[in-house]
This record gives C-alpha cells, structure tokens and sequence, in this order.
C-alpha cells in the first residue's frame, strides 16, 4: 500500500529518508502489489538502501541541493517523540475525521518548524505527510476510513500523491482555521 516515491536506490526526496517494499512507490511491479511482489521488491530494495547508507553507490543526480537541507544534531527530545506519536494513534489511526487530522496536521507541521534535531524532524515530516494526505482525500477508500465521508466516490478512483511542498501548504492553510473543541494531545 506505498507511496513513497523512491529512486532506484530507495532514496526519497527527503536528504535521508529512504523506503523500500510495503511504505514505498518504485513503479518495479505497476499497480500489482501482491504480497509476493512485494516480499521480493523488500529484499531487493532493502540491499539497495544498505548499500547506499553504507556509501557503496554512486550519489543519486536527484539528490536535493545542500542548501535546501537544513541538518540539525542531537537526539530527539523524548517528550516530544512521545506527543508525536499519541497524535498520530489519536488522529490519523484507522478511523478519522476532518478536524482530527486538521489538528495533526497543524501540530506536525509546528514541530517540524521547531525541531532541534533532524531525527525529529524527519518524524514530524512523516506524520505531516501522512496527515495531510488523510484530510485531503474526502473519502473512505481501502484501509483509508474517513468517519465524516464513509462511502467511497466513483471519481476520485485515482492514484493521489502529496508532495512536502503541498503538505506545507495544507498545514498553511489550515493555520487559520480555528481548531477543534478538544484540545492537542499534550
């Protein structure tokens, strides 16, 4: 059920993040993603990645430039890596609903902005994704369950992808929504 978009090597746009099998989007077996597929584009995949962390490939062309990287040292604060995922389990679980996934997209976007490491970063970025992706699809599709649109919508049958630029614009624009009655989870 991926949809990360990968090169060759695993590598996301994201300086860091790579992805391989289940969470990633190769194009290596098109829309046939059968569970044998898929075990054997892991383990193709996951050598690759390997390899790539470990230095043994050539450095990828699409590789973003270093000053669109912003690096940032140090462990992620355990509180905070604690708040991230009880928004994720409390908003973007199985079932959601438009304002929960509002809130988790306003509140990873925030630690995002914020985070003193990159580790932490590159969670709020993942949850961000994925949130923002959740609220922009009304509708209730495959393992995607929207409590507030449960019936799945003939027209909007099509593949869908979020780049990090369009999820910052989602979170954007939900900033001057108001929030919802309950508050983030603390």
């Amino acid at each position: 059920m991926g949809g990360i978009a990968v090169d060759a090597r695993g590598r996301s746009s994201i300086d860091g993040l790579w992805a391989g099998g289940e969470v990633s989007s190769t194009g290596a077996h098109g829309a046939n993603r059968l569970a044998s597929n898929s075990l054997l584009e892991a383990v193709v995949y996951a050598a690759r990645i390997a390899d790539d962390i470990a230095g043994r490939t050539i450095p990828s062309p699409a590789r973003l430039p270093d000053a669109l990287v912003t690096p940032r040292g140090g462990a992620p604060d355990a509180a905070a890596v604690k708040r991230l995922r009880a928004t994720m389990a409390a908003h973007v679980g199985v079932i959601r609903e438009s304002e929960g996934l509002a809130d988790a997209v306003r509140h990873f976007a925030a630690v995002e902005r914020e985070a003193t490491s990159m580790a932490l970063r590159n969670m709020a970025v993942a949850g961000l994704l994925v949130a923002a992706s959740a609220w922009s699809r009304r509708e209730s599709r495959g393992a995607h369950f929207r409590s507030d649109h449960r019936a799945e919508i003939p027209a909007l049958a099509q593949r869908t992808m979020t780049t990090l630029t369009a999820a910052r614009e989602i979170a954007e624009s939900l900033s001057s929504l108001p929030r919802a009655a309950q508050p983030m989870i603390a």
